[in-house]
């Protein structure tokens, strides 16, 4: 199964009123069956995922995973479990663990297993994001997906268990953050990596130009890669 999806940590909503902003109306239009973003503005002033944006991403047909730091397994459970709570009793679909512990050894199993069960318990999802292609296959029993950010070329050879799960269980990114794919990335580079994921077995896979801004390309590539989704499905 080959899906595109959106990552935005930008504004969604521009003041307390909560109205969507030109941003959250693209992401709509666009029609992605997931979008991964943060909860809270930043500097913190409001709700960037309100009510009335959460609404009018589900009246697209796309679930909203909000986003809560880890720090690798460092940064305070609790905290993290709280935001987590808050987050979905908000109304979001699901939780995007970012910094995730890459499951090389065992050391953070409980800290990821503690955020799964309450993430589950409340019916919803998880996506861990250690952002790297050498994992270990212990994350799988963790994540209902796991991303590899940046480099998923490597994935199958860093981390060989993967091919004992579906496509459907990875995400991935390409994109101009801190010059993570080695290459500038513009709209026909952008169309091309998403296809070339999908082939390489990574079921989600977006490009984007830095995460806290829609690329002006933005809306030609959705409508790329989400024809050619409809294409590749069976």
């Amino acid at each position: 199964m080959s899906n595109p999806y959106v990552i935005y940590y930008g504004w969604l909503a521009d003041d307390e009123s909560g109205a969507p902003n030109d941003a959250a109306k693209r992401i709509a239009a666009a029609r992605a069956p997931l979008l991964v973003a943060a909860y809270w503005t930043e500097p913190r002033t409001h709700r960037s995922l309100s009510d009335e944006v959460l609404a009018l991403m589900h009246a697209a047909g796309t679930e909203v995973y909000a986003y809560v730091r880890t720090g690798w397994g460092s940064a305070d459970l609790q905290q993290a479990k709280a935001a987590a709570s808050a987050y979905l009793a908000g109304g979001a679909d699901g939780v995007f663990l970012d910094e995730t512990f890459n499951f090389l050894d065992s050391s953070k199993l409980l800290y990821y297993r503690a955020l799964a069960q309450l993430v589950r318990g409340a019916g919803k999802k998880l996506i861990a994001n250690p952002g790297v292609s050498r994992c270990g296959e212990e994350i799988m029993s963790v994540a209902d997906r796991v991303m590899i950010e940046h480099e998923w070329r490597s994935f199958g050879a860093h981390s060989a268990w993967r091919s004992r799960y579906p496509a459907e269980r990875f995400m991935a990114v390409s994109s101009n953050e801190e010059s993570g794919m080695g290459y500038p990335l513009q709209r026909e580079r952008a169309i091309e990596d998403t296809r070339e994921a999908w082939s390489a077995g990574i079921g989600w896979h977006t490009s984007t130009d830095r995460y806290v801004r829609l690329p002006d390309w933005f809306d030609d590539y959705m409508a790329a890669v989400t024809a050619q989704a409809r294409v590749r499905s069976p």
